[in-house]
């Protein structure tokens, strides 16, 4: 498992401001391969300098990436790839160099409306889609957020986050709007992370809430390092005690919201990292509204639609407020996720978010973190069900529930487990869950 210290240095470089190494030879290795009349290539390939490269290099090419997620199974890349209309794939029908030189060029940059990346969602019903991003938004979002982390030329940033997710990609982005460094790591190893974040300058990272977990019991009762002014989470609920042990650490988390479809981040807590229980205020630039309980989001980081066969089926304005999916609620400007609309559970008449059960659930002094979700049932149409990650099932738990939730919400059905299912992404497997309440 590798890091690699990407000095970011100034070049005016069409939409960019600076360049990470490698981008010239980036660029003329693009050019070379001549993608055709659609300029479009599937980019499937773990994290390496060469890939940050290649993000920034394909734009001043004319060049549009189809992110494929390289831990997919062969099978399941084919499959994307044929829903993409893709007819080449770096990484996979073309070996990626281990190294670019940084040579000189001269590139036009594309128009702010042109569509520079595709990446496809998760969790939708039928076919695959992607989320086209113009170089526009991709922009928007990197001035927004980098604005919000105040990033800096001379800062190091720590990505083990996937360059193939925008999550990662959005790390480079920003490197290339706001000038500060990137500490690029090949995946996630607590130990050599932990030493990268107290022997080298990182003044920040970008983790979700598992590779938080890890990272706390790799250090045990070690303080974060002073240099490292913000730890960014984000990409699944953050758990009250994940946030609490952290904090006791000397930094609290800076918990964030986002969408593929906004170029990532949305919303965010103070840099300096809290405890509450939210997700913080929409980034500089972006309106968050909640329609009944479903979140909407309005700004210019606005993707243009959702594509198939590398064409737009929808068409999508940053004039227009989109629809997200997820519940939440807003007090004070304040965020609060709750959870997605198409998790919603009905149960005896009554609908249920199940985000506000595992909110209540999370409050036991002897649970860790939990996954509900809803099983059909004969009597009462779907059957609340509660996993929860501790060594065992609390006596106690109707009592501690009693006066928080009331009789719909309250789980019906218990498991225990001592690790909660996870997606290749890091998030809660809810489908996994889902079938461990099923009957054989």
């Amino acid at each position: 498992m590798s890091c690699w210290h990407l000095a970011a240095r100034p070049e005016q470089a069409g939409t960019w401001s600076y360049l990470l190494p490698g981008v010239g030879g980036a660029l003329a290795w693009l050019r070379s391969l001549n993608p055709g009349p659609n300029g479009r290539l599937g980019l499937c390939a773990a994290n390496h300098p060469s890939v940050a490269a290649i993000l920034l290099a394909a734009p001043l090419a004319g060049i549009r990436l189809v992110l494929l997620q390289h831990r997919l199974t062969p099978r399941e890349q084919q499959r994307l790839r044929d829903e993409a209309g893709l007819d080449c794939v770096l990484g996979i029908d073309q070996t990626i160099p281990k190294h670019f030189a940084d040579s000189a060029f001269q590139a036009e940059p594309p128009e702010p409306e042109w569509i520079a990346l595709e990446l496809f969602t998760s969790g939708s019903s039928g076919p695959p889609k992607t989320a086209a991003l113009s170089l526009r938004a991709l922009c928007a979002a990197a001035d927004a957020s980098g604005q919000h982390l105040g990033l800096a030329p001379g800062e190091r940033w720590l990505c083990p986050l996937g360059l193939d997710h925008i999550g990662g990609a959005a790390t480079v982005y920003r490197a290339a709007r706001h000038g500060n460094d990137l500490c690029l790591c090949q995946g996630f190893d607590a130990e050599l992370i932990t030493e990268q974040i107290d022997h080298t300058p990182v003044t920040g990272c970008s983790l979700v809430p598992t590779m938080l977990r890890r990272l706390l019991a790799e250090r045990a009762s070690r303080a974060w390092p002073q240099h490292l002014r913000c730890i960014l989470t984000g990409g699944a609920a953050l758990a009250q005690d994940l946030r609490l042990q952290c904090s006791e650490h000397g930094r609290a988390p800076c918990h964030s919201y986002g969408l593929t479809e906004f170029g990532g981040m949305c919303g965010a807590q103070p840099t300096a990292g809290s405890t509450a229980d939210d997700s913080g205020h929409a980034l500089p630039g972006y309106t968050i509204s909640a329609l009944g309980q479903e979140l909407q989001i309005q700004a210019q980081a606005a993707f243009s639609g959702y594509a198939r066969q590398g064409r737009l089926f929808t068409h999508h304005s940053t004039a227009t407020a989109f629809s997200t999916g997820d519940l939440g609620q807003l007090s004070n400007g304040r965020l609060q996720v709750l959870g997605r609309a198409d998790d919603l559970i009905i149960t005896g008449g009554e609908k249920v978010a199940p985000g506000d059960i595992e909110a209540a659930i999370r409050l036991h002094p002897a649970i860790t973190d939990c996954c509900v979700v809803a099983v059909d049932d004969p009597e009462w149409g779907q059957r609340v069900c509660a996993l929860i990650v501790s060594d065992h099932l609390p006596s106690d738990l109707a009592a501690h529930l009693g006066p928080l939730l009331a009789g719909p919400k309250r789980p019906k059905s218990w498991l225990v487990t001592a690790a909660m299912p996870q997606t290749p992404r890091g998030k809660v497997d809810r489908r996994a869950v889902r079938l461990l309440f099923k009957p054989s």
